[in-house]
């Protein structure tokens, strides 16, 4: 696996891409299989593959759960 640092967030974390050796792109898979939400403020976000994982109701997306966005703001 290879990854790439895209920058950092507002709080220091590192935003990147990681990449399989066949040049599968982890961060697009593990959205479309509904494992992982996509981060909506980062240029780059990968909604087409949160809304078909959604509709597919692949993943999380098979039963009901908060966004963490929310969830950090309700908190």
């Amino acid at each position: 696996v290879r990854c790439l640092s895209r920058g950092t967030d507002r709080y220091g974390r590192i935003l990147g891409v990681c990449f399989t050796a066949a040049g599968v792109n982890l961060n697009s898979w593990l959205v479309r299989a509904g494992y992982a939400v996509s981060y909506y403020r980062h240029v780059g976000s990968y909604l087409p593959e949160e809304a078909e994982a959604r509709a597919n109701r692949r993943g999380l997306w098979s039963g009901t759960f908060e966004l963490p966005g929310v969830f950090r703001r309700r908190k």
